[in-house]
């Protein structure tokens, strides 16, 4: 299900008004600028990219395969090579969500952003996963300038190249670039956070008096946050965003908005909000021409996919030799240990090819099914058996054939979460359903609930989002439910000691597994073809029904 409500809830989007018929290039003239920005998000340690089967690749390049560090590499020089006027900007969770983190930690992420030599870059709340001590290291010996205008640490580090924002120079025009960073820290991290939309507002306006007067939010917060911002602060000429894996264009089951997306601002300027999904599959590309009181005259954008065919068409320069061995001391060592085939999955009923991957954290997925199938399999119960799992611990898509490796796996599920059950009212699940459908369209979307042995209807209301019905299978028959019966639920520690806002779990009598969420789904295809339903599971028809 897309989410069409982003933009359906922001009555003050101008889509593509005022939108020249952009030359690509852009022509520059005595009285108009153009200036060209690269951006990705979200890459989440997939620098090697994906094999045609959509799976995860354990070479340093997959022929016929897409996305990965060493083409984005060559389609990036491409561009700079015809368009000097050119930015390249990054915002942020580079960090964990494959076998790379997993193995490895920052290592390959610092071959690959240095390779690549972002222009700013700015914090995701996973650069933080790996505690301070890596996340100081990370930063010192990080090229590129790290900007964050809201992140304070505790206390100053010595040459830490950490700034509110930066003033990057194009063809004499100062151009600033303020960052920003979603409020999710380790316990005892060392670091604050301070309010976003004031953060940015001090940082506008002192990057006014420094003589910019062309300005970019560089964001890890969300799109929805992001189009609030734009349309809240004055002074914002672009938003390039992230976090919320959101893929802006055409083509796609699961985007969400047009490239760009455009905001009016309080005084009626234009903004424009981009950002480039998840997994480093795309690159986001928006040509924008100003007058020189930094004004946008007209724009061009899209998101790129970081394939062959687009290697060709623009005449890409050969592959970083540097870079292909940096990544193949990295890959080379996994490849006989995580290509083995695990098992296959059917999805009702049907083998591959598949085609229905989506952004998890818009609606039902895949993976997330056969996740659910194996928590709820895994743990034994004379009561209605039920399984969840928060969309933000899923990691990746299914092959399109079916077949699933130990290195998709990990990529899937690249968390170590053990399974944990627990005994619960329908009452206290109703509960547990509304956390996860409150933060549909923000930076939280990731505690949206993929579920097993149960399938619900969300609706929406002034902007809000409500639980409309629950089904529960109970011998082979689907019931409504009973808040007053008893079901035994299964999921992940981290959800039951209260992650992504589940403090609700958090008082259960849970019973607690030595078995992980990655066991428990190995172990679940090793018993034969995994038969996966999908399409009922968690339902969107954004009608105006009262919630349960």
């Amino acid at each position: 299900m897309k989410f069409i409500f982003i933009l359906l809830s922001y009555s003050f989007f101008l889509l593509f008004q005022n939108q020249s018929a952009l030359a690509d290039p852009a022509i520059e003239g005595p009285d108009r600028f153009s200036l060209t920005i690269l951006h990705l998000n979200d890459v989440h340690g997939h620098y090697s990219g994906f094999n045609v089967e959509n799976g995860f690749c354990l070479k340093a390049i997959c022929p016929g395969g897409w996305g990965g560090s060493v083409r984005l590499n060559r389609i990036i020089k491409a561009y700079r090579a015809l368009q000097p006027n050119l930015l390249l900007l990054n915002a942020g969770d580079d960090f964990s969500g494959s076998i790379f983190w997993k193995f490895f930690k920052e290592k390959p992420a610092l071959l690959v952003l240095n390779s690549l030599g972002y222009d700013a870059f700015t914090l995701g709340n996973h650069e933080f996963d790996g505690g301070f001590d890596l996340f100081v290291y990370f930063v010192k010996e990080l090229k590129t300038p790290v900007v964050s205008a809201n992140f304070n640490l505790t206390a100053p580090v010595k040459d830490l190249n950490l700034k509110p924002y930066v003033i990057i120079q194009r063809s004499g025009r100062k151009i600033g670039i303020i960052g920003l960073t979603s409020a999710r820290l380790p316990e005892g991290f060392g670091a604050s956070f301070s309010e976003e939309m004031e953060a940015l507002k001090r940082a506008v306006q002192s990057l006014t008096q420094e003589g910019a007067n062309i300005i970019i939010a560089l964001t890890h917060l969300g799109l929805k946050t992001d189009l609030e911002l734009a349309s809240k602060v004055e002074g914002l000429d672009l938003v390039v965003g992230g976090d919320s894996h959101s893929y802006l264009g055409t083509g796609r089951t699961d985007d969400v908005g047009p490239y760009p997306i455009i905001v009016s601002s309080p005084s009626g300027r234009q903004v424009l909000v981009v950002t480039s999904g998840f997994g480093g599959r795309y690159l986001g590309r928006l040509i924008v021409d100003f007058d020189q009181q930094g004004q946008a005259l007209g724009w061009y954008g899209e998101s790129v996919a970081i394939t062959d065919e687009n290697v060709v068409k623009l005449a890409a320069p050969e592959a970083d030799e540097a870079l292909v061995k940096g990544l193949e001391k990295f890959s080379k060592p996994l490849e006989a240990q995580l290509g083995r085939v695990l098992g296959q999955i059917k999805i009702n009923g049907q083998p591959g090819p598949f085609t229905n991957q989506i952004n998890c954290r818009q609606g039902e997925c895949l993976s997330a099914n056969l996740a659910t199938d194996a928590m709820r399999s895994a743990l034994p119960s004379n009561l209605p058996r039920l399984a969840i799992i928060n969309s933000g611990a899923i990691r990746g898509d299914i092959p399109y054939n079916g077949e699933i490796t130990k290195a998709d796996l990990l990529t899937i599920l690249p968390f170590d979460n053990k399974l944990a059950q627990a005994t619960i009212t329908g009452e206290t699940l109703l509960k547990i359903l509304a956390n996860s459908v409150s933060k549909l369209g923000s930076s939280k979307g990731a505690r949206l609930l993929q579920v097993s042995g149960l399938k619900y209807i969300v609706a929406m209301k002034d902007e809000d989002y409500f639980v409309t019905s629950v089904k529960i299978l109970s011998a082979e028959k689907w019931l409504d439910l009973d808040l007053k019966a008893y079901y035994d639920l299964t999921t992940v520690d981290y959800l039951s000691q209260g992650g992504d806002g589940y403090t609700v779990l958090k008082d259960l009598n849970w019973r607690y597994s030595e078995t992980s969420l990655t066991e428990a789904v190995e172990h679940y295809l090793s018993l034969g073809p995994a038969m996966v339903s999908m399409g009922d599971r968690v339902n969107y028809p954004l009608s105006k029904e009262k919630g349960l």
